[in-house]
């Protein structure tokens, strides 16, 4: 396959992935501010900004590291996956013990719940992740 083709076929898929993924928030989101109140949807905002900052933790550059390195044995992939679904679990253990202060600081205390649920998309987008890179690496892009 030549490398026009490859390009042509990843940057298809990227794009087919980030349109998918604006569709499905824009939905949800919708979908949430008709549902809930004022005061509701701004606690779950609350809860999304906390997701996002504990997903960067997750992360640690471990996906553009495999990314970018030239050779990859098992090995890589195996411990890129672990030490991030370890460091997920860490981080959901930590969010579920310090819920009711983490939203007392954030001055909501019906938060604490909605972080503890919440706190179990930490582990599964970290588990997702890894694969997540694996299909990027794939694209093979030069």
């Amino acid at each position: 396959m030549s490398l026009k083709v490859q390009v042509t076929h990843g940057l298809k898929w990227q794009a087919v992935m980030i349109a998918g993924r604006q569709v499905l928030s824009l939905i949800v989101f919708t979908t949430l501010a008709r549902t809930l109140g004022p005061a509701d949807f701004g606690k779950m905002g609350l809860v999304y900004v906390f997701l996002l900052l504990t997903s960067m933790l997750t992360e640690l550059g471990l996906g553009t590291a495999l990314i970018q390195r030239r050779e990859l044995e098992p090995e890589h992939w195996d411990t890129a996956f672990w030490f991030g679904l370890g460091c997920a679990i860490a981080l959901c253990i930590c969010t579920v013990s310090f819920a009711s202060p983490l939203a007392r600081l954030m001055g909501e205390e019906q938060l604490a719940p909605l972080l503890r649920w919440a706190s179990i998309s930490i582990v599964v987008s970290s588990a997702a992740s890894i694969q997540q890179t694996f299909f990027t690496r794939d694209l093979n892009f030069q």
